[in-house]
């Protein structure tokens, strides 16, 4: 009982925990590769399988990414003339052959043996166990990364090992997701005549019917359906989706503002009013509520044209002539609330059929 319990604690204390790197790369394998990798939360890479038995420039690691770089790895060298404690045989050819080993595609198998011979030493043998797990943790290395991975990049690793006049080198190129923030979505917008309301006139005949009187229309409410334009949105989702998350702080926050349900985002949108004989074109800018990636709900400001009176006239003048509405007001530019909805289809369905294949179905 009382050899399991040290095995025990001399394995919580000593055995080395990567379990949080996201890159973990095996000197054992091949010395170079390509990669495809998912964006990672972690800011390491974890190398395994070195040499036991170095100097402390025997590893130099590198990292490519938009010319940042990775400074060169600082190993603790595990120092042959201090005096060993007395441990059993089969233990020391264990400690010895991992000690002594200049290739890492052996590594992988001398920590395993060292690991059993660990695992059958008594309580007398203390202080052989915290050497043989201080020489396994020897064999890996976290070193931590300066950035953060996004989409859309390449990062090369490479590893140099320097020992004497010999020189070997890994590299590991891997890729993140390619992937753009931006979608086009097609839909209608509702502009209102409210954050800048503006009233129509005509011209209304005299009693004499020689004059005529600059007079507001009648019934101008503001009717929501009645700027509805066809409008194309251009949408940026800076925030990437996560999945809802338990345990409250900062990790409901994030699944608060984007999941896997629903994500905001920005947009910019041109839209073309046919409400009048001439279609009047708009501009669009706001945020936005996206989804499940095919439906968007946006609000913000747009510049749009409004009928104005002419700064000639203004309500009550008498006039002689009997102007038309085009001769009463002029268009201008104008800020004006809007809400959007949009859907992301895979072609714009507001561009017309091609008449060549109009014809080809006719013909059928």
């Amino acid at each position: 009982m009382i050899k399991k319990i040290t095995t025990i604690i001399l394995t919580v204390l000593f055995a080395t925990d990567i379990s949080n790197s996201q890159i973990t790369i095996d000197l054992a394998g091949p010395k170079k590769t390509t990669e495809s990798i998912d964006l990672l939360k972690g800011k390491s890479i974890t190398l395994i399988n070195m040499l036991a038995n170095r100097d402390d420039n025997s590893y130099v690691t590198s990292v490519d990414l938009k010319e940042e770089e990775i400074p060169p790895i600082s190993t603790s060298e595990l120092s042959a003339s201090k005096k060993r404690p007395t441990c059993p045989d089969s233990y020391t050819l264990a400690y010895r052959n991992l000690y002594n080993t200049k290739k890492e595609e052996s590594i992988s198998g001398m920590v395993e043996s060292l690991k059993k011979e660990i695992k059958k030493l008594g309580p007398e043998s203390m202080a052989c166990a915290i050497e043989g797990n201080q020489l396994i943790k020897n064999t890996s290395e976290v070193i931590d990364l300066n950035f953060n991975l996004r989409n859309n990049q390449t990062i090369t690793i490479t590893i140099l090992r320097i020992t004497g006049n010999d020189t070997t080198q890994w590299t590991r190129i891997y890729k993140t997701p390619t992937k753009s923030p931006w979608s086009v979505m097609y839909g209608f917008s509702f502009i209102p005549n409210m954050m800048n309301p503006v009233n129509n006139y005509f011209s209304k005949a005299d009693t004499s019917g020689k004059s005529y009187t600059v007079t507001k229309l009648n019934n101008q409410k503001n009717t929501f359906l009645k700027n509805v334009s066809p409008t194309i949105m251009v949408t940026w989702k800076p925030v990437t989706k996560y999945t809802w998350k338990s345990g409250g702080g900062a990790n409901n926050l994030k699944s608060l503002f984007s999941n896997n349900f629903y994500q905001f985002g920005l947009v910019g949108g041109f839209s073309l009013n046919f409400a009048s004989d001439v279609a009047n074109a708009n501009v669009l800018i706001g945020p936005s509520i996206i989804f499940c990636e095919n439906l968007s709900i946006s609000v913000g400001v747009a510049a749009t044209q409004k009928d104005v009176l002419k700064g000639q006239y203004k309500e009550g003048d008498v006039i002689k002539d009997n102007l038309d509405f085009s001769q009463l007001h002029d268009k201008k530019y104008m800020a004006e609330w809007f809400v959007s909805v949009s859907f992301r289809f895979s072609s714009n369905p507001f561009k017309k059929a091609d008449s060549s294949e109009d014809s080809k179905s006719a013909d059928k």
